[in-house]
């Protein structure tokens, strides 16, 4: 798991492109997709020919975001936003709903093989005051053929480090549910 306080402010060269390889790989020889939706990662997509299995993404950073780019019906199943932002964790909560659902309809919106999801907090300062006190964090969720992962990542005091740690947690947990569908479907490890 990242820890976003060990990370430097700003990663070197090549930081994600090195972490998305095996993932990549993965995709490309059982000639799958994927679909990225994110909201506070900068999650992106950082090796040479992403085009070849890359369907689609959606960044989601608002409400506004959202109520312009998902169903209505969808939007209705998250529940009520005075719920949501009720308590620090209520809002993460809300996150993990979020992520699942987003991951599930990018998947679908965009005929991907899988989508990776990811939403939460980047900084705590840009947090109302009553949520603040939970800190930076983000939700991951990953949605393949016969599986579906979540996972909440803490973040640190540092907006940017908060924002590599998270996109490097998204493709940490696409590669674990790719590993652990090459080992039910027989297929070798990245």
């Amino acid at each position: 798991m990242p820890d976003a306080a060990a990370l430097p402010a700003l990663p070197p060269a090549g930081f994600l492109s090195s972490a998305a390889a095996g993932p990549a790989a993965g995709l490309l020889s059982r000639q799958e997709s994927l679909a990225v939706v994110e909201s506070s990662s900068g999650l992106r997509t950082s090796v040479p020919g992403a085009s070849r299995f890359l369907s689609g993404s959606l960044t989601v950073y608002s409400a506004n975001a959202a109520k312009a780019l998902l169903p209505k019906d969808l939007l209705h199943q998250l529940g009520r936003p005075e719920q949501n932002y009720a308590s620090p964790e209520a809002y993460r909560s809300s996150k993990e709903t979020f992520t699942l659902f987003l991951a599930r309809h990018a998947r679908e919106r965009f005929g991907a093989t899988w989508a990776v999801a990811e939403a939460g907090a980047a900084e705590a300062e840009s947090l109302p005051k009553r949520l603040r006190p939970g800190g930076a964090f983000s939700v991951v969720a990953v949605v393949g053929p016969g599986i579906e992962r979540v996972r909440l990542v803490e973040g640190g005091a540092s907006r940017e480090a908060n924002m590599w740690a998270f996109a490097l947690a998204g493709l940490e947990l696409l590669g674990e549910c790719l590993a652990t569908r090459n080992n039910v479907t027989g297929l070798s490890k990245l």
